[in-house]
C-alpha cells in the first residue's frame, strides 16, 4: 500500500486514509497500519477514494521536553476539519476516536467534576458559574447549518468548553459544551469517554459519539480543542501527563462521517527526553 509521510510543525503525519467501515485494523505487531492516502492537507492531495473528501489535521502537545520515565503534566492541542471538493457540504461527524500513546497518562481523579445535568440546558454564563472549577480546556466547533433562504449552508464557529465530567469505573469523562450551537439555540453537550486500552504502542482510547438529537439539523465538520496543562486548581492535579522514553509520542485519529466514510490516520509527534525542569506554558 502507498503512504505519505510529511513533517509539519514538528510532527509527522503518517497517513490519512479513506476506508470502508470495519477496515483499517491494527497490525499484529501493534504498529499503525500504513494505508493508501486519499486526500491530506496541507500535504498535496492524492487521489484514490473518489470521495472528494479531505481533512486538515493538526495535533501537538507542550512542553516537548519531558522526563524519560517520570511523567510530567502536558497540554494537548488537536484540530481537525473536514472538507469536500466541488459543490455541497461534507458529511458531518458522527464519531471520533483518538488512540493515545502508552507513555501518556490520563488521570482526572481528585479534580473538580461537573455533572451533565448542570450544564446541558444552561446558558454559558450559568454553566461557568456552576462548573468553572471543572473547566479543563477550550476551543471551538465548525458547524454547517441548512439555510432556508439559500442552497448554501450557514457556516458557524461556536466556542467550545471542556469540563471534567469525573472518573468512574476506570473511565474518565470530558463534557464538551458549545453554547447556542444547535438550530434550537440550546447548548450542544456531548461526552468524550477516555479509558485505558492497551493496543500495541497505544495505551488509551478517547471516543466521542455525536447523536442526531444533540445536533438537530446541524452538521459538525470540524473541532479544535486545547486541553490545559494546569487546571483551575493545579494543586489537585492535571488531566494529562507524559514521559519521553524514545523521542516520540504516537496518536491515531479516526473520524466516522454521516455517510459511513471513515477517515483515519496516525500522527507521530517528536519529544525531547530531558531530566531538566521545563518552564510552565
Amino acid at each position: 500500500m502507498g503512504a505519505t509521510v510529511r513533517l509539519w510543525s514538528g510532527f509527522a503525519v503518517i497517513a490519512i486514509a479513506c476506508v470502508a467501515v470495519g477496515q483499517g485494523a491494527e497490525s499484529a505487531t501493534g504498529k499503525p497500519d500504513i494505508v493508501k492516502v486519499c486526500n491530506l492537507r496541507p500535504v498535496h492531495p492524492i487521489g484514490g477514494c473518489g470521495s472528494g473528501l479531505e481533512v486538515d489535521l493538526n495535533l501537538g502537545f507542550s512542553p516537548r521536553s519531558l522526563p524519560p520515565r517520570r511523567r510530567a503534566p502536558i497540554a494537548l492541542f488537536i484540530a481537525a476539519r473536514i472538507f469536500k471538493s466541488g459543490e455541497g457540504s461534507p458529511p458531518g461527524l458522527t464519531e471520533a476516536r483518538i488512540d493515545i500513546d502508552r507513555h501518556v497518562e490520563v488521570d482526572a481523579q481528585g479534580l473538580p467534576a461537573c455533572g451533565r445535568r448542570e450544564i446541558e440546558t444552561a446558558p454559558i454564563a450559568r454553566a461557568r458559574r456552576a462548573c468553572g472549577d471543572a473547566i479543563v480546556g477550550a476551543g471551538h466547533l465548525w458547524i454547517e447549518r441548512p439555510s432556508p433562504e439559500s442552497e448554501s449552508a450557514l457556516k458557524l464557529r461556536p466556542s467550545l468548553i471542556a469540563f471534567n465530567g469525573g472518573t468512574r469505573g476506570g473511565v474518565t469523562t470530558l463534557l464538551l459544551y458549545s453554547p447556542a450551537s444547535r438550530a434550537s439555540d440550546e447548548p450542544f453537550v456531548e461526552a468524550v469517554k477516555i479509558k485505558r486500552r492497551r493496543r500495541g504502542v497505544y495505551g488509551w482510547e478517547a471516543v466521542i459519539r455525536v447523536s442526531r438529537l444533540a445536533l438537530a439539523n446541524d452538521s459538525i465538520t470540524g473541532i479544535q480543542l486545547y486541553l490545559k496543562r494546569r487546571t483551575a486548581m493545579p494543586v489537585l492535579g492535571h488531566v494529562l501527563s507524559a514521559a519521553c522514553s524514545d523521542g516520540r509520542l504516537l496518536f491515531r485519529v479516526t473520524h466516522v462521517l454521516a455517510d459511513d466514510t471513515v477517515l483515519a490516520g496516525a500522527v507521530l509527534r517528536s519529544c525531547i527526553s530531558s531530566g531538566r525542569r521545563t518552564s510552565e506554558v
